[in-house]
């Protein structure tokens, strides 16, 4: 009788151990991957500001970046700025950004050069991809 509560006893302390290492692991689990969202984020950002210097995207005959409507992993910026020139789909802004359109862009008015505009959307690849477009001003 003895034998047993010692094996008892041995694989409860063994069991504690696994449920403690289990817990471990989860939690570096969880700061990795707040890690990674933080470290996608600077990325997208990073992409954004340096969105002047992407001159590939204006020569182009499209510049919409999505594929559908659904783009909630991105990170989302909103703004009101100058429109420099117009491109395929979009608009360089004053601000050296490339503001793109699409089907699923909700637009008040005709968009035009040196016209000031007020956007919501997100970032993906340094662009700028608008959910919505107003015109403030022409």
């Amino acid at each position: 009788m003895n034998t047993i509560r010692t094996q008892a006893s041995s694989q409860g302390s063994s069991l504690g151990a696994a449920n403690f290492n289990l817990t471990q692991a989860n939690n570096n689990l969880f700061v990795a991957q707040a890690a990674k969202a933080a470290a996608d984020k600077a990325t997208q950002t990073a992409y954004a500001y340096g969105a002047s210097s992407l001159n590939l995207l204006t020569s182009g005959s499209s510049t919409y970046v999505f594929q559908g409507c659904n783009h909630q992993v991105y990170p989302v910026i909103t703004g009101t700025v100058a429109v420099s020139s117009l491109i395929s789909s979009g608009a360089v802004l004053n601000s050296g950004h490339i503001l793109t359109w699409g089907d699923c862009t909700s637009k008040t008015q005709l968009v035009s050069a040196g016209s000031v505009v007020t956007y919501t959307g997100t970032f993906s690849n340094g662009v700028i991809n608008a959910d919505s477009v107003k015109v403030v001003s022409q």
